[in-house]
């Protein structure tokens, strides 16, 4: 009978939050200016050196992906065909998660306006898209990977006196 109970609980819930949404109208797309402020408020770890940030991608599908830390992953949309995705907030299931589904309207992918739920073990939250960058391959994958995983918060700035005095 608990379990029954817990199961209802659990049904109620869900239709509860997708309720929310579908009663709050249509999503906007941002404009250009405010796909702009969105990659310029990333944390400057997530800004990779040589990559530009795209505000859509076309002809999007996931044929896997990979977690980089709790806001970012790579998204594999074919063999050669790679993208950092940094999401809107941190997930804590993301390095995790057993799934990744994206929410689209067609076969383009549009930062600020699509999400990626990321499927855990007990809950499905959906992200939007903060920025998006495509990668050269395999080897762009795991530079931006490298870059993202060993960057360096708080560098530890030299003393100017001490550095004179090593010369």
């Amino acid at each position: 009978m608990r379990r029954i109970a817990v199961a209802v609980v659990a049904a109620l819930s869900l239709i509860a939050c997708s309720s929310v949404e579908s009663t709050s109208g249509p999503r906007e797309m941002p404009s250009p200016e405010r796909v702009l402020e969105m990659y310029e408020e990333l944390p400057d770890k997530y800004k990779v050196p040589g990559l530009e940030p795209q505000d859509r991608v076309t002809e999007f599908n996931v044929n896997g992906w990979t977690s980089i830390d709790r806001r970012s992953l790579i998204i594999h949309a074919g063999a050669s065909r790679r993208y950092l995705v940094v999401l809107s907030n941190n997930s804590s299931e993301l390095r995790f998660a057993k799934s990744i589904v994206v929410d689209r309207d067609s076969s383009v992918i549009r930062v600020g306006f699509d999400r990626i739920f990321v499927v855990g073990e007990t809950i499905r939250m959906p992200y939007y898209i903060q920025a998006m960058f495509e990668l050269d391959g395999r080897e762009g994958a795991n530079a931006a990977r490298d870059y993202i995983q060993n960057y360096d918060e708080n560098p530890v700035e030299e003393d100017a006196e001490s550095v004179e005095a090593e010369s």
